[in-house]
């Protein structure tokens, strides 16, 4: 992340796996999550950000230390080959290596050794709740065509409650995510979870029936559609979970979600369009179609898009629930936004 945030810390480690090795170390699989704030945001709203890690646990003396850190994210590559070039520059003048780099790196990481080794310790213990008890009664199953108006808010509200969570626990994970999520927060907008609460056992239930259930997404033909968390299938259609497919789906399909569009093929910097909460912006690193790989939804609008350092959103691979928009541009090297504004769309009711 940028240097203008205060009050990093860690505060959630959620254990997927751990697993003793041959050579007495451990190796751990976690998601880990840390909130922070930006000293740029005069609302002092705590930002979260989440990344899944693969760590080795092994012994250097009588000590346990991380041995190993990894991750597949964009953003770990990104800040890896930025201290690599950052080091080979200084290393001759100031004889500081990328060992030594990684080893500082280590030592700030080895001070939660302690919470890893407990959740290690407990690695045993239940895995993700996935009750199905409880759930709220809803109407689902009349089918007439109905017009839907987005809130905006509401799905701005999901974006941000839901960033930095590796798994909503509504609609199941794909491996490049953002569309994926962006798509769920659409569904939010457009009435999808009826209400119902993203946070309590009932609600998340009843949300996950509804997603079974392919309410108010569009099968068949027009296929816009997620798949439940607690759906035997795998795999979303192509407009829900990528990017330029989601992008042509919001005008080319008589069904479903709908958009206008401002920006497409143009500079950031250049465009006078003032965001909404729930807006949706695609970025890319070159004025092509081909170029736009991520999408992400506004958290925090009310600026133009030129004002990058006003705006924030929530995003997934990696997991942020509220991130400025121009360290996201300049961390991916993507001056390219496009806008993408819902508007009144039609589904079956």
């Amino acid at each position: 992340m940028n240097t203008g945030i205060a009050d990093s810390r860690v505060n959630e480690i959620d254990l997927k796996y751990a697993r003793p090795l041959p050579d007495g170390s451990v190796e751990i699989r976690a998601y880990i999550r840390i909130s922070y704030r930006y000293l740029e945001d005069e609302t002092n709203t705590i930002a979260h950000s989440g990344d899944l890690w693969e760590i080795r646990i092994g012994k250097v003396g009588d000590t346990s230390k991380i041995v190993y850190l990894s991750s597949q994210s964009n953003d770990y590559y990104t800040a890896k080959q930025r201290i690599q070039e950052k080091m080979i520059k200084n290393a001759q003048s100031q004889g500081y290596t990328i060992t030594d780099a990684i080893d500082d790196a280590y030592d700030e990481i080895n001070a939660f050794i302690p919470q890893l080794v407990v959740l290690a310790d407990a690695s045993n213990a239940t895995s993700e709740n996935k009750d199905t008890d409880d759930i709220v009664g809803k109407n689902v199953t009349e089918m007439r065509s109905v017009a839907v108006t987005y809130d905006y808010e509401r799905a701005r509200n999901f974006a941000h409650a839901k960033g930095a969570s590796y798994q909503t626990q509504i609609f199941k994970r794909v491996t490049n995510d953002c569309t994926n999520f962006v798509s769920q927060c659409l569904w939010v907008g457009y009435g999808g979870d009826q209400g119902n609460s993203w946070s309590a056992t009932g609600g998340i239930a009843a949300c996950q029936q509804l997603a079974l259930q392919n309410y108010r997404q569009i099968c068949g033909s027009d296929n816009w559609f997620g798949r439940s968390y607690i759906s035997n299938e795998d795999t979303p259609s192509g407009p829900w979970q990528r990017v330029k497919e989601l992008y042509s789906y919001l005008s080319s399909s008589s069904s479903g979600p709908r958009a206008s569009k401002y920006n497409n093929l143009s500079l950031y910097s250049s465009c006078s369009t003032v965001l909404r909460n729930g807006d949706i912006l695609q970025l890319s690193d070159s004025a092509s179609s081909s170029g736009y790989l991520h999408s992400v939804m506004v958290v925090r609008g009310g600026y133009s898009l030129s004002d990058a350092s006003n705006i924030y959103v929530a995003q997934h691979s990696n997991e942020y629930s509220y991130r400025q928009l121009s360290e996201l541009i300049s961390s991916n090297s993507a001056p390219y936004v496009r806008i993408i504004r819902p508007i009144t769309g039609s589904f079956n009711s």
